[in-house]
């Protein structure tokens, strides 16, 4: 197994810091408070500003670094690890949306059945938007140069790679 040392600076560690303690925030309203009689709900308006604002404010940050060619050593080192192993630097962004999965499902599946805790829907829906949002917002922007460098190849970027492989 070939061990790849990307060098990340501790005083950035503070974003996936904050983005895992409010990815609890979602587990505590969508997976354990169903089930739990007496816990309290985090408000729904401070989790998804506080979601809104690490990802809005890290994307930007990522484009406007990827836009000056800050973050091109960066972005080579997640595509290498992305390939050997999981990613760790931004996986509180999946982990809210597998807790917001969970708050479905209970809604959806259990509650009918079971009449446990339902979870507040408007809270729910309006996380899971937002968080597919600005989350698609984002990559699109950071993503943009290499859409325009493979059509520039002559490459369509708006199908399927199959597509491109048969033409």
């Amino acid at each position: 197994m070939r061990m790849i040392k990307v060098n990340v600076k501790k005083s950035r560690m503070w974003i996936p810091a904050a983005g895992f303690v409010l990815a609890l925030g979602f587990m505590n309203n969508c997976v354990i408070l169903p089930y739990l009689e007496g816990g309290e709900t985090i408000s729904w308006f401070n989790l998804i500003t506080t979601m809104c604002l690490l990802l809005g404010i890290g994307g930007v940050r990522d484009f406007v670094l990827r836009k000056f060619n800050y973050l091109a050593p960066v972005l080579d080192a997640n595509k290498k690890l992305q390939e050997t192993g999981p990613m760790t630097n931004k996986a509180w962004i999946p982990c809210i949306g597998w807790f917001l999965v969970a708050g479905l499902f209970n809604n959806c599946c259990v509650y009918p059945f079971f009449k446990i805790g339902l979870i507040e829907w408007e809270g729910l829906w309006a996380a899971l938007g937002l968080l597919l949002g600005i989350s698609g917002a984002r990559d699109w922007g950071i993503y943009a140069e290499d859409r325009k460098a493979l059509e520039k190849q002559g490459v369509n970027v708006r199908v399927k790679p199959e597509e491109n492989a048969e033409a």
